[in-house]
């Protein structure tokens, strides 16, 4: 293998004793995790993870309120209370959840899909493979319904988690997918990128059983056990009392509050039989040298021993290995008392294993925020007013005179009945009451202004969901639901940006652990099975998806089924008005409109449109068909040949029938000239008589035929009589006819 020392100027020179070499290796011994080392690397994660769970609180508090509100959770305590005192009903109208549940619709009727490219020629045929066993990866982790969950996290919160990793268990496929919640998760607020690519940290916490935390790490019992005993935090909901662990918030550990005041728990011992405790798994970078690959086709990865893409080429010379600082990411799994486990990450991507997709980001602070945020105050004011007009019209204002004896309370519970019976002395004035009808049209009118407000600003309008409205004509509600769609287009455009990420680290994953022969199945969307091999030959750059590097790409799919079918209609109303002048470009053009169109079995259909026109798939690689692709170039090449032969028979019998006209004209020619000869010194009863014969043959063609037969085998035995023994003379050329 090469080796090269060159610097760049600005590169900085890496200091090996800042970073011992003990922290590069995977430790799992409690002696080690245990020392004055690994006890400091302890305190820096646990400094980490706090610190940022402040940072981030009050932000995690307004996404878990906006949660909430979707959750039909839109009065605070204390205006329950309020309420209460009032008698007045908490009267929620969620138009937010109507909104979230349209964004959540579209995103699941219009589902991307998405091809791996190869990065040099030769690798196409791997890229192929590849692209067929990430959508199995995709089938056997379920990966539609983790989108599905990111997406619902993304709009309602503001951000949503999607994962990839290494599956040790040996009845699984080595590579997954998953979701995880926004509320489990820390990340390096200081970073700006999107993909994360500039933090230097990220944590996810779960709570875990004990008995499940020994079987994984059955060498730090001792510590799980103290882990359940520490840093409580008492909540008194109701009569009992929770135990939870101090490194979370309400976010965080909202499900643990209700289990623990679900579960009865008084604070005495052998009360409780499930004992719970939080593990935190963290990922964080860690600046080291490391042997980094320059040239071929994996420039610029991290050198990894165990590739067979790697060592090819080092081994041809198409690369080399160079020493350079590289941040490479660690991982450690750890709980409040003490590390579990630390180690480099197992994953040749250098990547956090968990991608976010963000949907709005605080211009100062960085941090998340979803739809709801800006709706959420039109939400309240709606429900307080609806609230308000029903107390309104089920209250009564009472007037009474104060002299009289009159039980108020009575005359309270009476006057709200709808059937009041109210009683006065005689010779008195009756109690007035009156119903303010007024006021609570004006909350009305107010709720109206909250509802269109929360459709302007959220983009979702009743345009959008179908509903009926005002707009009288088509080109209006398609101009109105274009609006809409332009508000909510940027949530589908983040979506897009996070499963890209999300790719790029599944098929690095894909290349690095599927690594064996494998036989998978695949199913079209017809949902016949096939099957594909990869890794047949170790090696083999056909079949061996580890020996190339390819790029994962999206394909660019319009998001709304609504702009979809409106481009539909204007593609058709084009097509029509072509058939009636150009019907050729419709048949050339027909497989790209059924294309375009949103119909089941649209694959299909285009497959059997194209067989019967003879076009060719725009997507198709002409250099490297597939076998569909060269069965139907082999018909055409086919029916091609065919038509030439077809063509060439038909000009030979034109040429044919056009040579035996010719020699029959000629020798009608030379005919006519013998008979003009013979009429020229014939009398003129002979030339009458023939004329008159003419005549006759003319109207009988058939016997004129025979006639000329018959002629002509006489002129041939008279010219035989006539001619002279000896050698003929030499023919003479026509004389002219006597005038």
């Amino acid at each position: 293998m090469n080796y090269s020392d060159d610097r760049r100027d600005n590169e900085v020179i890496f200091n090996p004793d800042a970073f011992p070499k003990p922290l590069q290796g995977v430790v799992t011994d409690p002696r080690k995790l245990d020392n004055s080392l690994f006890t400091m690397v302890h305190s820096e994660l646990v400094g980490m993870f706090t610190s940022e769970l402040q940072r981030q609180a009050a932000s995690r508090a307004e996404m878990q309120m906006d949660e909430a509100f979707y959750d039909n959770k839109q009065w605070s305590d204390d205006e329950l209370l309020v309420l209460a005192s009032r008698g007045q009903a908490p009267l929620t109208f969620n138009v937010i959840a109507s909104a979230i549940n349209y964004m959540l619709g579209m995103q699941r009727r219009a589902p991307k899909d998405f091809r791996v490219l190869p990065r040099r020629k030769d690798g196409l045929a791997a890229s192929q493979l590849k692209t067929e066993l990430l959508k199995y990866v995709s089938d056997t982790s379920n990966a539609h319904a983790h989108y599905a969950k990111a997406f619902k996290d993304l709009v309602r919160a503001g951000i949503g988690w999607l994962e990839t990793g290494h599956m040790v268990d040996y009845d699984r496929e080595p590579v997954f997918e998953g979701w995880e919640s926004w509320r489990n998760v820390l990340w390096d607020s200081s970073g700006q990128a999107d993909d994360l690519s500039d933090g230097r940290y990220l944590f996810r916490s779960r709570w875990t059983d004990l008995d499940s935390c020994v079987a994984k790490f059955p060498k730090r019992q001792r510590l799980l056990e103290e882990s359940c005993q520490t840093s409580y935090v008492m909540s008194t909901t109701g009569n009992n009392i929770s135990i939870i662990d101090a490194m979370g918030d309400d976010a965080m550990d909202a499900r643990e509050y209700e289990y623990w005041d679900q579960a009865d728990y008084v604070l005495r011992p052998g009360t409780m039989t499930r004992r719970r405790l939080r593990l935190v798994e963290g990922w964080y970078k860690r600046t080291m040298t490391t042997d980094v690959i320059k040239g071929g086709d994996f420039s610029g990865e991290i050198y990894d021993p165990w590739s067979r893409g790697h060592y090819a080429d080092l081994d041809s010379g198409r690369a080399k290995l160079m020493r350079r600082p590289r941040q490479i990411m660690h991982v450690a799994v750890f709980t409040d008392k003490g590390l579990l486990y630390h180690g480099p990450t197992p994953y040749r991507h250098n990547r956090f294993p968990l991608t976010p997709m963000w949907a709005n980001r605080d211009a100062e602070t960085g941090m998340p925020y979803g739809m709801i945020r800006h709706i959420r105050d039109a939400q309240r004011d709606l429900n307080k007013r609806l609230s308000k007009s029903l107390h309104i019209l089920s209250s009564a204002r009472v007037f009474y005179e104060k002299t009289t004896d009159v039980d108020v309370e009575e005359l309270r519970d009476e006057a709200a009945r709808p059937d009041a019976m109210i009683g006065y002395a005689p010779g008195g004035k009756p109690p007035t009451v009156e119903t303010d009808y007024n006021l609570s049209q004006a909350h009305i009118g107010l709720m109206g202004m909250d509802m269109d407000f929360i459709q302007n600003i959220s983009g979702v309008t009743d345009e959008n969901m179908g509903r009926e409205t005002n707009a009288s004509s088509g080109k209006a509600i398609i101009a109105r639901q274009t609006e809409g769609q332009l508000s909510t287009s940027h949530y589908f455009e983040a979506e897009r940006s996070g499963r890209k990420h999300h790719g790029d680290k599944l098929l690095s994953l894909i290349e690095q652990f599927f690594s064996e022969h494998k036989m998978f199945r695949i199913t079209n969307m017809r949902g016949n099975p096939d099957w594909e091999e990869i890794n047949v030959v170790p090696g083999d750059d056909i079949s061996d998806i580890t020996m190339t590097k390819a790029d994962f790409v999206l394909d660019e799919t319009d998001w709304s089924a609504t702009a979809r079918q409106a481009q539909a209609e204007t593609l058709l109303d084009l097509m029509t008005k072509l058939a009636a002048t150009a019907p050729e470009i419709v048949i050339a053009t027909l497989d790209l409109v059924v294309e375009a169109l949103d119909v089941p079995k649209q694959e299909e259909l285009v497959k059997r449109i194209r067989q019967v026109t003879g076009q060719n798939d725009p997507d198709a690689d002409p250099e490297n068909p597939d076998e569909e692709t060269m069965a139907l170039q082999a018909q055409r090449d086919a029916q091609a040949a065919m038509q030439a032969r077809a063509a060439e028979a038909e000009l030979a019998s034109t040429e044919a029938k056009a040579m035996e006209t010719a020699a029959r004209a000629k020798k009608t020619q030379a005919e006519t000239r013998k008979t003009l000869q013979s009429l020229a010194s014939g009398s003129l009863e002979d030339i009458k008589k023939s004329l008159e014969v003419a005549i006759q043959m003319i109207g009988a063609p058939a016997v004129a035929d025979a006639a000329d037969q018959i002629l002509y085998a006489a002129q041939r035995s008279a010219e035989s009589a006539a001619q002279p023994q000896g050698p003929m003379p030499p023919e003479q050329p026509p004389q002219p006819i006597p005038a």
